[in-house]
């Protein structure tokens, strides 16, 4: 039989390696780990695995917080208030979150947001473009200046790319 001591140990180091598999597939919050060993493991031995965690440096909200801004910038933009929410949801505390946000630039998550979606929607009409692309940003957070701002843009862009394809075709 194993002594309560050498029984916590294991424990401990199953806690540390569950862990361990989780920030293998990506990088995380400390409380999303709090939450996910506190199903199996007593108070002591989460707290004791997150300290180490921590001072590994495996563990850490900025770093976390600033991963999670740069891959919503690049992969699937929002807008502040969303990433706000999202990072708070995930157990980030407010004054990480207003460091890692500071100097987000919602016009341009906007427009990276919606161009490409923009482009499928440039046989619509006015109006129907608008309302399409208008939803779609407002799904992902955007402010309403934000939106008509984008939205004034794509039509501008999609006018002169228009305006260039008539151009090239009356010089065949």
């Amino acid at each position: 039989m194993l002594s309560p001591e050498t029984d916590f140990r294991f424990e401990a180091a199953q806690a540390r390696n569950a862990a361990l598999r989780l920030l293998a597939v990506r990088s995380r919050a400390v409380e999303e780990i709090r939450n996910r060993l506190s199903q199996r493991y007593p108070a002591t031995i989460v707290e004791q695995t997150l300290a180490r965690l921590q001072s590994e440096g495996l563990l850490n909200d900025a770093e976390f917080a600033q991963q999670w801004r740069s891959s919503r910038e690049r992969r699937k933009p929002r807008s502040r208030g969303m990433i706000e929410r999202e990072l708070r949801d995930k157990g980030v505390e407010d004054s990480v979150i207003s460091g890692t946000l500071e100097g987000y630039d919602s016009a341009g998550a906007a427009y990276r947001a919606a161009a490409r979606y923009a482009a499928r929607q440039s046989h619509c009409d006015r109006a129907t473009f608008d309302r399409r692309v208008g939803s779609f940003l407002n799904r992902r957070g955007f402010e309403p200046s934000v939106i008509r701002q984008t939205l004034q843009r794509l039509r501008e862009e999609l006018a002169e790319s228009e305006a260039g394809a008539e151009e090239q075709e009356g010089l065949v």
